[in-house]
């Protein structure tokens, strides 16, 4: 048989989309331009504030990493399935056209009912168009409909089921939109508790320090303190035990100091740890924590933290997706068997989780509020407690360095009682004030952790 150009293209279109042979890679090839790198000479910066920690912590976090890949794989599923959807339309275009062009041939077969079988049809070219060629006879013309009616009848079935499948690749579409969704919700957790995990670990090395610089000025005082002691000692005017105790709290001060840059090493390791930056990184923190209180509502942080809480829509999203699986499932399951079931149990299990979602961030938003209204009450009760001890310490050395070790019956006499003081005394009045020192340290770095972790309770974006 001659070619017959259109018939033959028709037929290939037809055979293409019954075969189900689309190639998703073609379809998508895009120029790759080439990257242009430019280097540039920068200045390394040591200093770290909250911003600058948190923005590097999420840069590397190999959570969020694994979210992104996630992500890039959910988007290649959606673009799978938004790509089949549109074959498969266009499919069903061609597959109708061939089946126009067919009744034409047809039409046109009947055209022809007094010519003989084998007689070439005149003028063949001008009548259908140039899709025929010379020479075709009415013989050829109804072999060409029987051969195609028969490959369209055949594959025809194949095209069909393959477009009722389109209805499950339609939902796999919207379920692989709603997985994004739902990666997009974790990476938004994620970052929010870095963000607090960060905060937490920047504020207990800058507590830690500032701890430490209290410690370094305490033990200059109580060396100079012990300097006092041992000159009064040699020149007889103190007793020995003065000395010796003041050099025990010289020791003491000592220690602790030790003890607390300790503590800040120990802290600022955890920091690049979760940071996951080189341990070796040269940091130096800068502070802007500030015991700036606030008054906070109850009743509005629960309804912000249901309303912007991203468990909740992330919990929600995790429903629908269920409720997807298990319509694709009734497609091809009866209600008996075990992946019906499973699939229903999994709509029902991802409803009780919401439960769960939701009592988890009332909970939260209750404790969290309770610890930072408490936190708020102890802030009223240091207000101008540093000034004070600060006093107390000048007040006890005044009174040792005027000579008076112990109260006597002519310091009585004299009205002179209480202007005793002692080594003991001194030591006790700087313990005071650096116990008082680190209380208030704790307390507005405690402040603006709990303030932080409200924030993140209530759905309010406190970094991002």
């Amino acid at each position: 048989m001659k070619k017959q150009s259109l018939l033959i293209f028709t037929l290939l279109i037809t055979l293409l989309l019954a075969s189900g042979c689309f190639s998703y890679a073609e379809e998508n090839k895009s120029e790759t331009a080439a990257a242009v790198t430019n280097t540039q000479d920068t200045v390394v910066n040591s200093e770290y504030d909250l911003r600058r920690c948190i923005d590097e912590a999420v840069k590397n976090s190999l959570d969020i990493q694994d979210l992104e890949m996630q992500k890039e794989e959910k988007d290649l599923e959606y673009d799978e399935a938004k790509y089949y959807r549109k074959q498969l339309s266009e499919g069903k275009d061609k597959i109708d056209e061939g089946d126009d062009t067919l009744e034409q041939l047809k039409a046109l077969y009947a055209n022809f009912a007094g010519l003989g079988d084998s007689t070439p049809i005149p003028n063949i070219e001008i009548i259908s168009g140039g899709a025929l060629s010379a020479g075709t006879t009415k013989a050829d013309i109804s072999d060409l409909i029987d051969e195609i009616s028969d490959k369209i009848n055949d594959n025809y079935y194949k095209v069909a089921d393959t477009l009722t499948n389109a209805q499950v690749k339609e939902l796999l579409g919207v379920k692989a939109s709603t997985e994004i969704d739902v990666i997009k919700y974790a990476m938004e957790i994620a970052k929010t508790q870095i963000g607090l995990l960060i905060q937490n670990s920047f504020y207990e090395t800058m507590k830690n320090e500032k701890i430490a610089d209290i410690k370094k000025t305490t033990l200059a005082r109580t060396k100079e303190q012990e300097r006092i002691a041992e000159d009064a000692y040699k020149s007889g005017m103190k007793a020995k035990d003065d000395m010796l105790l003041s050099q025990i709290q010289e020791s003491f001060a000592q220690i602790d100091l030790l003890n607390a840059q300790r503590l800040t090493n120990v802290s600022i390791y955890e920091l690049k740890k979760n940071m996951n930056i080189d341990l070796t990184t040269d940091m130096k923190l800068k502070d802007d924590a500030k015991a700036d209180i606030q008054n906070f509502n109850l009743d509005e942080g629960i309804n912000s933290g249901m309303l912007n809480r991203v468990e909740i829509r992330k919990a929600n999203a995790e429903i629908l997706i269920t409720k997807l699986n298990f319509e694709i499932t009734k497609r091809y399951c009866p209600d008996y068997t075990f992946d019906y079931r499973e699939a229903e149990l999994k709509v029902k299990d991802a409803e009780i989780n919401l439960k769960k979602v939701k009592l988890g961030i009332e909970t939260d938003i209750r404790k969290s509020y309770e610890n930072l209204q408490k936190i708020q009450e102890m802030l009223k009760y240091t207000q101008g407690l540093n000034d004070k001890a600060n006093e107390n310490v000048k007040i006890a050395k005044e009174k040792y360095q005027m000579g008076f070790d112990f109260p006597s019956a002519n310091l009585k006499d004299l009205n002179l009682e209480e202007a005793a003081g002692t080594m003991i005394d001194v030591n006790a009045a700087e313990e005071k004030f650096s116990t008082v020192s680190e209380k208030l340290i704790e307390l507005i770095y405690n402040y603006n952790q709990a303030k932080a972790k409200y924030m993140y309770d209530t759905g309010n974006s406190y970094w991002f």
